[in-house]
C-alpha cells in the first residue's frame, strides 16, 4: 500500500554525514530523521557516515531510527589525534586548536571527506543514485559533494544544518583561514545545485552577504519527530510544589551563560517563595569549569544530569514544568534557532528563552508558547525571571499545537523530498 505523500517512482540519494546514529548529541538527529522517513517520499537513501569510537556522544536507541536494509558504509575518521595530543602536551588545549585549524583545511574532518568521496562514487555506481546529498558540519563534507558534483555529474544538494562563516560561535585562529574559508564557502554556495539552511536568517545571509541565487536557497527547520513522543510522556507526578525548570542541551567551550545564571540567584535571593521552589535541571554535556560556575551560583537549585539518550531527554522536557532556552547576545546569535525548541514545542510545556531579538523570539511568540527576555544585566533580567516564572509555572503560555506541527520531521523530509525531485528535474 503506497503511505500518505510517497511517490510512485522510486529514486536512490546518496547521504554524506560524518554525524549518524550510534553518534548521538543534536547533529545526528536531522540526518537521522531524514533518512528514516525520505523512502515515504519515493527517495532510498544509501548513507556514508564516520566510524568514531572516540566521538563524545553515543546513543544506541538511535539506531532503531534507520531501516535494517538501509545502506550504510561507516569509515574511520582518520583525525589527526596523535598530532593534537602531541600539540596539547607542549602547549594550551586552546592553543593546540587554534594550530589544527590552521593546519588543516577546511577543518580536521578532511581526510575523511576526501575518503568518503572515493567511497560514494563506488556506491553511485553499485546503487544506481540520482542525486547526492551533503550535510554539514563538519564543513568538509561539502568538499567532499563537490568533488562528487565534479567526479559524477551528478545533481548536488548541500545543506547547512548551522552556518559556518556565519556562525556566532566561527572563531578562526587567522585573517588568512578566514579569508580561505569564506572562499570555500562560496564555492559551495555557487556549486550546489541546490541549498538548504536551517533558517530563514541564515538563507537572507546568504543571499545578501554572497549574492547567491535566491532560488538556490531553500529554508528547512529543524523539527522534532511525533514518533518519538509515542507514547506521549505524561507529566511528572507532583509530590511537592517544586518549580522544575529543564534545559535540554550543550554547554561548552568559551560560552557561559553567566548573566542568566546570576539574575535567577538574584530571583532566588529577593523571592522567599521562589527561592524554595526552584530546581534547574540541566540536560547534556557541560564542561566541569561551566558545571563549576553555575553550581557556586547556585549551590541548591541545580541538578546536573549530564548526557542522556534522545529518548531520556524527551521524557525530561515533556516532564518539566518549563522548558529553557538561553543564547548569548551576539547578533550572529539572534540568527540562531536551536533544535530544542521545536522539541519543546511539542512536549507542549511552556518555554522560557533567554534570547536576542530574532527567529527564535519570533517563533516561540507567534506558537504563543511562552515569554522572551533579554539580556540586559542581572538586575533587570533578574526582576524578568521573577514575574516569568510563576505565571509559566501556572500553566499559561502552552505552545500552539498547529504552529509546532508545521516542523514535524515527515513534513519537512516531505520539503527535502521536493528539493530532490527539482534538483533531477522530475
Amino acid at each position: 500500500m503506497q503511505l500518505p505523500g510517497q511517490e510512485r517512482t522510486t529514486r536512490h540519494v546518496i547521504v554524506l554525514a560524518y554525524n549518524f546514529p550510534p553518534m548521538g548529541g543534536g547533529g545526528v538527529q536531522r540526518s537521522a530523521k531524514f533518512v528514516k522517513y525520505l523512502p515515504r517520499f519515493g527517495w532510498i537513501p544509501a548513507v556514508v557516515a564516520a566510524d568514531d569510537p572516540s566521538y563524545w556522544a553515543r546513543d544506541d536507541t538511535l539506531i532503531d531510527d534507520i531501516a535494517a536494509d538501509t545502506v550504510v558504509k561507516r569509515l574511520s575518521p582518520l583525525r589527526p589525534h596523535a598530532l593534537y595530543y602531541l600539540l596539547s602536551r607542549i602547549t594550551s588545549k586552546a592553543a593546540s586548536g587554534r594550530i589544527m585549524d590552521s593546519l588543516f583545511f577546511p577543518d580536521d574532518r578532511i581526510l575523511w571527506a576526501l575518503r568518503a568521496a572515493l567511497a560514494a562514487r563506488a556506491m553511485i555506481k553499485k546503487h544506481a543514485i540520482r542525486a547526492v546529498y551533503t550535510t554539514s558540519p563538519p564543513h568538509s563534507t561539502h568538499v567532499s559533494g563537490l568533488l562528487l558534483k565534479r567526479m559524477t555529474g551528478l545533481p548536488w544538494v548541500a545543506d547547512f544544518r548551522d552556518s559556518w562563516t556565519g556562525d556566532f560561535r566561527y572563531d578562526p585562529p587567522t585573517r588568512w583561514v578566514r579569508r580561505a574559508h569564506s572562499c570555500c564557502e562560496r564555492k559551495i554556495l555557487e556549486e550546489a545545485d541546490q541549498v538548504i539552511c536551517n533558517t530563514e536568517s541564515s538563507r537572507e545571509n546568504y543571499i545578501t552577504g554572497f549574492g547567491i541565487d535566491p532560488k538556490r536557497l531553500v529554508t528547512i527547520y529543524n523539527g522534532f519527530d511525533a514518533s518519538d513522543f509515542i507514547p506521549n510522556p505524561g507529566r511528572r507526578h507532583r509530590s511537592s510544589d517544586r518549580i522544575v525548570i529543564t534545559h535540554s542541551g550543550s554547554f561548552y567551550g568559551s560560552y557561559f551563560p553567566e548573566t542568566f545564571v546570576r539574575a535567577l540567584a538574584l530571583a532566588l535571593k529577593n523571592n522567599a517563595d521562589l527561592e524554595r521552589r526552584i530546581v534547574v535541571r540541566f540536560v547534556g554535556v557541560m564542561d566541569g569549569e561551566i558545571r563549576e560556575n553555575i553550581r557556586g551560583l547556585l549551590p541548591d537549585h541545580c541538578d546536573f544530569w549530564g548526557y542522556v539518550s534522545h529518548a531520556e531527554a524527551i521524557r525530561a522536557i515533556a516532564e518539566s514544568d518549563i522548558n529553557l532556552i538561553v543564547l548569548p547576545v551576539e547578533e550572529k546569535a539572534s540568527y540562531l534557532v536551536p533544535g530544542k525548541l521545536f522539541e519543546y514545542l511539542a512536549a507542549g510545556r511552556p518555554i522560557l528563552a533567554i534570547a536576542p531579538q530574532g527567529e527564535t523570539a519570533r517563533i516561540i511568540e507567534s506558537a504563543g508558547a511562552g515569554i522572551v527576555l533579554s539580556e540586559d544585566g542581572a538586575g533587570e533580567l533578574a526582576d524578568g525571571l521573577s514575574r516569568a516564572i510563576p505565571m509559566l509555572a501556572a500553566g499559561g503560555l502552552v505552545p500552539d499545537k498547529a504552529t509546532a506541527d508545521r516542523f514535524e520531521r515527515r513534513r519537512l523530509t516531505g520539503q527535502l523530498a521536493q528539493v530532490l525531485n527539482d534538483v533531477i528535474g522530475e
